[in-house]
């Protein structure tokens, strides 16, 4: 504030100097620099609300941390981060979660139609209670400024290993079921050579009903024909005799390209539903729940600011033999009730006084929040992109790049 007074005192001066009346003076620079840097970044202005909404929606997606852009955002814009404004970061959460809610709404909805995924998605869930509870001495000392950038490193890292992790199964089968059901390579060959061994015993059933019609149509058509014979003259005979019995001769040639064509277009939707039952029969459910354990394991140690919770948790379902888009998918759903159960939390300190948010106005939150639903409802369309094309290293390079400048800002700096 000092530097503001300053300011105006310096503009006043000059303005006298040159002969002016100081009546009603904008002075247009210190009122932007009041809006951009509040009271020493005590308090928030709606400006810099907006563009920390922004930034959040513009990094939630991306596995690039956006807590850690949050913190970097904040100290460039000279707000003093802390309690204060934790509630105001769950505000610009909820923004990108109403984006992503609105965007996987017929996923979400699968989810809670099965009992099975509910308990698969809560036992993900669990790492999360003693993470925040039982270890928050330790979250909070690992959550100082001058651990940012090593953490960033550290998704840098990640990142690069999951990009370097060879899947046998790509991941291209859409509903959630196969999203928690993916298997090693050995399942992906046996699946392959499933499909072109669908039961033969069900094809050669329709083939023999098929060919008994057929077959016994020539003996009618004898037994028609000897009926024939005899009431009608022999010329008119001999070429109605001819004539049905080519078309007799022919139908099991008919019948057997009918079969064969049978055969090639059996519903693809049956094949699917085969295969999908032939993956939950071999898929083992201690497997299924280790490999979501996992990627829960890694959602609570995206509690530090700098390690992605997008980028460790897809990368943890990478090493458990997932697909970019399986795991991507899966990571994302487990954020819904991720961030509500932080908002809930968060909403309950308030209300008791135990968080403070003072500073923070109303027009600060309503920024905060249009922002960072409107970037979010654009960037969870172009990650999904970015997952189906595996163009994951251009990220991994850019959270190296800024943790390198992370530490040297506040370890440094």
């Amino acid at each position: 504030m000092a530097i503001v007074a300053q300011l105006v005192r310096a503009l006043d001066c000059g303005s006298k100097c040159r002969g002016f009346e100081p009546r009603r003076s904008p002075h247009l620079f210190p009122l932007l620099f009041l809006l951009l840097f509040p009271l020493g970044g005590v308090f928030m202005s709606w400006i810099q609300a907006l563009i920390l909404g922004l930034v959040q929606g513009l990094t939630e997606f991306l596995p690039v941390s956006s807590s850690a852009h949050l913190k970097l955002a904040k100290k460039f814009l000279g707000i003093l981060d802390g309690e204060h404004l934790l509630f105001f970061d769950l505000i610009c959460h909820a923004g990108t979660l109403m984006a992503l809610i609105l965007y996987l709404r017929r996923d979400i909805w699968q989810v809670l139609k099965s009992p099975r995924q509910i308990a698969l998605f809560s036992f993900a869930l669990a790492p999360l209670v003693p993470a925040y509870f039982l270890l928050k001495p330790l979250r909070v000392a690992a959550s100082d400024p001058a651990y940012l950038g090593y953490f960033l490193m550290v998704t840098a890292a990640l990142l690069f290993m999951a990009a370097q992790k060879r899947v046998g199964f790509a991941g291209t089968i859409a509903p959630l079921t196969e999203t928690v059901d993916t298997l090693p390579m050995q399942t992906q060959r046996s699946c392959e050579q499933y499909e072109e061994a669908i039961p033969e015993r069900a094809k050669a059933d329709e083939k023999d009903r098929f060919f008994e019609a057929a077959a016994s149509l020539p003996m009618q058509t004898q037994r028609s024909c000897e009926q024939y014979e005899e009431a009608i003259p022999e010329r008119a005979k001999a070429d109605e005799k001819d004539r049905f019995f080519e078309a007799a001769a022919s139908l099991p040639m008919q019948t057997q390209r009918s079969c064969e064509q049978y055969e090639e277009a059996i519903p693809e939707r049956a094949k699917a539903d085969e295969k999908d039952r032939f993956f939950e029969a071999a898929a083992s459910p201690t497997k299924k729940y280790f490999n979501v354990l996992c990627i829960g394991i890694a959602q609570a140690f995206a509690l530090i600011p700098g390690i992605s919770r997008s980028g460790s948790t897809i990368a943890a379902a990478r090493f458990c033999g997932w697909g970019w888009l399986n795991a991507a998918r899966f990571s994302f759903l487990l954020a819904v009730p991720t961030i509500m159960g932080g908002q809930l939390l968060e909403t309950v300190k308030v209300l008791k006084g135990n968080s403070d948010a003072a500073g923070v106005s109303l027009s600060c939150y309503a920024a905060g929040f249009a922002a960072a639903f409107g970037l979010g409802w654009l960037g969870v369309r172009f990650v999904f992109w970015v997952y189906e094309k595996e163009k994951v290293r251009p990220f991994a390079w850019y959270c190296l790049g800024v943790g390198l400048l992370a530490t040297a800002i506040f370890r440094y700096g």
